[in-house]
């Protein structure tokens, strides 16, 4: 009777080890998981800021272009005989002869 009380505890205790074991397992497994989410979120964070930065110097050119298509079109306009606008000065001339 002792021995089988014996059997009878140790069948208890084994699946209470196992299953702390399973638990650490799906802990380590789930740590990992957040791990990677992490990394992969500071990816695209990183990416999403290249992103910013290239639209903003994306801006500026357009906004050199702009100056010197308008700086360009008062030079045709002067050539063809129309008054250029007051906005293209000999000053935004002598800009685009520069970045030229």
């Amino acid at each position: 009777m002792i021995r089988s009380n014996l059997s009878v505890v140790q069948k208890i205790a084994r699946p209470k080890k196992e299953l702390t074991q399973v638990y650490v397992y799906y802990t380590r497994s789930r740590v990992r998981k957040m791990e990677e989410q992490a990394a992969e979120i500071q990816h695209l964070r990183q990416a999403q800021e290249e992103m910013r930065h290239s639209q903003e110097e994306m801006r500026q050119e357009q906004g050199v272009i702009k100056e010197q298509l308008a700086t360009i079109m008062g030079m045709l306009q002067r050539l063809s005989g129309e008054k250029a606008p007051a906005e293209n000065t000999q000053a935004q001339e002598n800009k685009i002869a520069v970045k030229s």
